[in-house]
């Protein structure tokens, strides 16, 4: 399944379910689950160079506790026109 982003075609690394099972809480389910893609990765997106640093540079991957919950907060109230935490 690849990704047209900018101009560019991009063909992701895709992790299948059984590649997921020495860190599965439930290892019984995999007993009777059939392998399968779990989820798709598009790795190295950024349409600029700023863009490019922005996402590989140490500050801005070190992202906080009090810093996702402002994430989460900001898109709740976007989707629901409220907010959820004061």
């Amino acid at each position: 399944m690849k990704l047209k982003f900018g101009e560019r075609l991009i063909e992701p690394a895709i992790r299948r379910l059984y590649d997921l099972r020495d860190v599965s809480f439930d290892s019984a389910w995999f007993e009777e689950a059939s392998d399968r893609d779990a989820y798709y990765m598009y790795r190295d997106l950024a349409l600029t160079p700023t863009d490019a640093a922005a996402v590989t540079s140490t500050s801005s991957a070190t992202i906080s506790r009090s810093s996702l919950h402002s994430i989460w907060d900001s898109s709740s109230s976007r989707r629901t026109g409220t907010t959820t935490r004061a």
